[in-house]
C-alpha cells in the first residue's frame, strides 16, 4: 500500500512540474536560454585572464552568436570594465511543433580581478546603434631570435664550487645593449642569479629567461601558455626557481 502512495505522489509531482513548463510561454523560455548563453559568456571570459576592456570585448565578439554592445573601463587593476553583451536564446514552441522562437537580449558583465570574477550576468536594455567592430588581436611583440644567443654567450660560466657574480650578471646584459622596448630585471637567491628579458605587457608578451649558477648557465623561451597576462611565467622569479 505505501509503494502505492508513494508512486501516485511521485507521479503527481511529475505531472505538475510538466504543467509547470507548459505553463511558461517559449517566449519566457528563450529569454532564460539567453541568460543561459549570458552566464557561459561570463564564465568563458572569466577563464581568460583577459584585463583590458578592448581584450575582454574581442574575445567576446568572437564567441558564435555574442554582439558587443558596449565596454567601459580600461583595466581591471584600475576601476574595472563592463561589457554589455547580445546573445540569442530559443525554445521550441511546443512539444511536438517542430518550431522554435528565437528572441535576443543583452545583459551587463562587471570584471572587477585578474582572478577571473565576474558579476552578472544583469539584463538590461539593448542600446540603440550597431554592435562594436574590433579588428583582430594586436600583432604578439617578439624578442628577435638573434638575443638569446647573444645573452647564452653573454652570461658567465660558473664552476662549480665558485659564487656567481650578480654584477658580472649585470655587465653582461648591459653589454648586450637591447632595445627600449626590451626590460632586463635581474635578481639573485641565495647562490642562483636570474635574469628576464621581457617586451610588450599584459596578454602580448615575449620574454627570455636566464638563470646562472654553479656548474649551470641556461637560458630559454617559456612556453606560450606561461606566458600569462601579467607575465607571472616571464619574471624574473621563474628564472629563480626554474630546474
Amino acid at each position: 500500500m505505501r509503494r502505492t502512495i508513494v508512486g501516485t505522489v511521485l507521479a503527481v509531482a511529475g505531472l505538475m512540474a510538466g504543467c509547470a513548463l507548459l505553463a511558461e510561454s517559449p517566449q519566457d523560455r528563450a529569454a532564460d536560454d539567453a541568460l543561459d548563453q549570458a552566464e557561459r559568456v561570463r564564465d568563458a571570459l572569466g577563464a581568460r585572464g583577459l584585463t583590458a576592456a578592448g581584450d575582454l570585448g574581442r574575445a567576446a565578439d568572437e564567441l558564435e552568436g555574442v554582439e558587443v554592445m558596449r565596454a567601459g573601463g580600461s583595466r581591471l587593476d584600475r576601476n574595472g570594465v563592463t561589457l554589455v553583451i547580445r546573445v540569442p536564446g530559443a525554445a521550441p514552441t511546443g512539444w511536438m511543433s517542430g518550431q522554435a522562437v528565437t528572441v535576443r537580449r543583452c545583459f551587463e558583465l562587471r570584471f572587477r580581478d585578474r582572478a577571473g570574477a565576474a558579476s552578472g550576468p544583469a539584463g538590461v536594455p539593448c542600446p540603440e546603434g550597431p554592435a562594436l567592430a574590433f579588428g583582430a588581436w594586436p600583432r604578439r611583440p617578439e624578442i628577435p631570435p638573434p638575443v638569446y644567443e647573444r645573452l647564452r654567450r653573454a652570461l658567465p660560466k660558473v664552476p662549480r664550487g665558485d659564487a656567481v657574480d650578480m654584477a658580472r650578471v649585470r655587465r653582461a646584459v648591459k653589454a648586450l645593449r637591447l632595445k627600449p622596448q626590451i626590460r632586463a630585471e635581474i635578481a639573485a637567491e641565495g647562490e642562483i642569479v636570474g635574469v628576464s628579458l621581457q617586451t610588450g605587457s599584459g596578454t602580448s608578451l615575449d620574454c627570455l629567461l636566464a638563470r646562472v649558477a654553479p656548474g649551470s648557465t641556461r637560458v630559454w623561451s617559456p612556453a606560450r601558455p606561461r606566458r600569462t597576462p601579467g607575465g607571472a611565467g616571464c619574471r624574473v622569479d621563474a628564472a629563480l626557481r626554474s630546474h
